[in-house]
């Protein structure tokens, strides 16, 4: 919290973002979720991340094949 009072970075909430910069966010995570391969290791923080706080990202995922 002290870097975002400094200027170091910007936090921004999900809540916050037009219906187009979500799609868009969504996008870049099933990207990254599919380059990272992870229904491979879907135990790893990072999956388990996504599944609890997107579980509907991680089921499109999923689906995806």
């Amino acid at each position: 919290m002290e870097q975002e009072k400094s200027g170091a970075f910007i936090l921004k909430k999900y809540k916050d973002k037009t219906p187009e910069q979500f799609k868009f966010l969504q996008r870049q995570l099933l990207d990254y979720l599919s380059e990272k391969n992870m229904k491979e290791n879907p135990t790893c923080s990072y999956a388990k991340f996504v599944q609890a706080k997107f579980p509907a990202i991680w089921e499109e995922y999923i689906k995806r094949g």
